[in-house]
């Protein structure tokens, strides 16, 4: 017969992490953990100029976003973003990667090409999470045990 001892103890600490805001908490940070892979890959793929390769014109200093802000060349690429949401339900997390919305011409123009002007596709956010698949989950599930070893560890009232 096998016996477990503090079952009912890591019970009740399941339990305590279940309420308020302590799961979401780690399912927030445990699903950014694994996005952080794709949006280093994302960052490093994304080119810095799409109409002359990877290199703007000698003669380009930046442009105007629609805010008004001046943007310098390789905005896009020093903002690639996680966001992380949760459910109503605190029980699902889930996270997006790609740029700022001043950057969005990184994931319409760049990321898809605009075939009317003659700008080709240079895909570097799709390619960038296929390749990182594995070590994304890697990385969620690396940081939901590292929490439960921690909330195992600690002292709850019976």
């Amino acid at each position: 017969m096998w016996v477990i001892h503090g079952a009912k103890d890591l019970q009740r600490k399941l339990d305590a992490m279940g309420k308020g805001k302590k799961l979401s908490s780690i399912l927030r940070s445990a699903v950014r953990a694994g996005m952080n892979p794709v949006r280093a890959s994302a960052a490093a793929a994304l080119v810095t100029s799409p109409a002359s390769g990877f290199t703007y014109h000698r003669t380009y200093h930046g442009h105007t976003s629609y805010k008004g802000n001046w943007l310098l060349p390789g905005f896009a690429k020093r903002h690639v973003k996680i966001e992380t949401f949760i459910s109503r339900d605190k029980q699902a997390a889930k996270a997006e990667v790609g740029p700022v919305k001043e950057a969005y011409y990184a994931s319409q123009w760049v990321e898809l090409g605009m075939q009317s002007r003659g700008y080709p596709a240079h895909p570097w956010l799709r390619p960038a999470l296929r390749s990182n698949t594995r070590k994304a989950l890697d990385a969620v599930s690396k940081a939901i045990a590292r929490r439960l070893v921690q909330l195992a560890k600690q002292k709850v009232p019976a």
